[in-house]
């Protein structure tokens, strides 16, 4: 594939996908903790929220500069 070729395209793909994920993950952690219908599930969306957080640090990882 010629996308993955071009690291430097590759790697601000990966560079705009984290980006994205820490957002999301944000999101979900604070939806999980400030919806009051969903007390029973607060642990499960807190527990989704990081690891939607270490998979975006993890594409954060794999960007290296040469």
């Amino acid at each position: 594939m010629s996308f993955l070729d071009n690291t430097k395209t590759a790697g601000t793909a990966l560079w705009i996908v984290g980006i994205l994920m820490i957002i999301s993950a944000l999101l979900t952690i604070i939806c999980g903790v400030v919806d009051d219908e969903m007390n029973d599930h607060v642990i499960g969306w807190v527990i989704l929220g990081i690891g939607s957080l270490i998979c975006a640090l993890v594409y954060f990882g794999i960007r290296k500069e040469r």
